[in-house]
């Protein structure tokens, strides 16, 4: 009788994690992710003698397929930057010396919203240790409007009662 009993239990355990494997959202979104981005481009060799160029890729004239990467990784691009963005923020709001160096590394960044997210992130972050970070930064930049925001976080991090201690370089 114990035999009846075990035998359906464990076939019915062995059907719901099969199902629960197959029916996982993250297996399912990373199939489709791999079938969107594994793109096959078949490569054929269309050269007569008439016309031995054939074969090159006008670089002046992006191809469809061509456009359809630039525009996913552009969408990626303003994807990464509202994410780090995001995280610089939370970094912001932490009260540890490596949340403020992370966001202070962020000011090397060869993006330019990324370092004005890191600059206010160093203003929100309210410590007067990201001041030389912020004076190197200063020197580096080459955007005027950049500058002008790194030196109010500047002046706005500068400890009150020593105002003319913080020197901006012009």
């Amino acid at each position: 009788m114990r035999l009846k009993i075990i035998v359906p239990v464990l076939l019915l355990s062995v059907a719901s994690l099969v199902v629960m494997l197959l029916g996982r959202p993250g297996r399912r979104d990373a199939a489709l992710h791999d079938s969107a981005t594994s793109v096959a481009i078949p490569i054929t060799n269309n050269t007569t003698e008439a016309d031995p160029d054939a074969d090159k890729v006008d670089e002046a004239k992006p191809s469809p397929t061509n456009q359809a990467g630039l525009a996913f990784a552009e969408e990626s691009h303003g994807e990464h930057v509202s994410r780090r963005t995001a995280e610089l923020m939370d970094l912001a709001m932490s009260d540890d010396s490596i949340s403020l160096n992370t966001i202070l590394s962020e000011l090397n960044n060869p993006d330019a919203e990324i370092r004005q997210a890191a600059i206010t992130a160093s203003v929100q972050f309210k410590s007067a240790d990201a001041i030389p970070a912020l004076q190197d930064a200063y020197t580096r930049a080459d955007d005027p409007e950049e500058k002008i925001s790194i030196r109010k976080a500047i002046e706005f991090l500068a400890p009150a009662s020593a105002p003319n201690s913080v020197t901006v370089a012009n």
